[in-house]
């Protein structure tokens, strides 16, 4: 177990250093841990330890997150996209210091008050004669906890909207440009829907359903559903 290495190499941090304390991310493989080593000093969330590869400063944790384009509750869901220190490979680096209190101030000032992460990368060096070879190879493997209960009950639209239209059309007014799904209860009724073949408002009515997954895949999510 010792020898496992984990995709996410601040993993390796956890219980190696006195005070520092590393929140994982809930986002998977890829989502960006929390390096605190200070203690929470800021109501403000904004605790993370300075991170510094090669006498480059990247900040604090750099998290990058996103919330799509007007989704619903973009503000209160976030989406993290991991952060640049996910792009290290762990072979590279040669070694990693922590400095905390005045000792991290002293080098970087303000932004250092919360400590940092000191990663010294590996740089070339003189070889005895002949051929090194070194070879490393990691895999992870995860299985969904759970998929979300998705609901196809109602169509798009706001809530009270009776009826749906992709532009204005002799239904009523465009109600296409809503990203929620309060609209008009499936009921086998018939409106003005998107025409893939022309990127457009249908000529003719069709029947309003929710969108049905492909055989292969609702077999998919049975399976997994079965699983969790």
């Amino acid at each position: 177990l010792t020898e496992a290495k984990s995709n996410n190499w601040t993993d390796a941090l956890s219980g190696k250093v006195a005070g520092l304390n590393l929140v994982r991310s809930g986002g998977g493989p890829a989502g960006t841990n929390r390096i605190i080593l200070r203690g929470e000093s800021s109501l403000a969330g904004d605790n993370d330890a300075l991170i510094v590869v090669d006498g480059v400063v990247l900040g604090g944790s750099n998290r990058n997150t996103g919330t799509g384009s007007s989704a619903y509750l973009q503000s209160e869901s976030p989406v993290d996209f991991g952060t640049s220190l996910n792009d290290i490979n762990p072979e590279d680096i040669e070694s990693v210091s922590v400095l905390k209190g005045p000792a991290a101030t002293a080098l970087y000032g303000a932004r250092g008050g919360n400590g940092a992460i000191i990663i010294t990368t590996k740089s070339g060096k003189a070889r005895k004669r002949g051929i090194g070879v070194t070879f490393n190879s990691n895999s992870s493997i995860e299985t969904i906890s759970r998929w979300p209960d998705f609901q196809y009950e109602y169509g798009q639209g706001s809530a009270g909207e009776n009826y749906y239209s992709y532009n204005a059309t002799e239904d009523g007014p465009s109600t296409r440009s809503t990203s929620s799904a309060w609209g008009p209860k499936f009921d086998g009724q018939q409106f003005y829907q998107y025409d893939p073949a022309t990127n457009t408002t249908a000529t003719e009515r069709t029947r309003f359903s929710p969108a049905t997954l492909p055989d292969s895949a609702s077999v998919q999510l049975l399976d997994l559903a079965s699983v969790s």
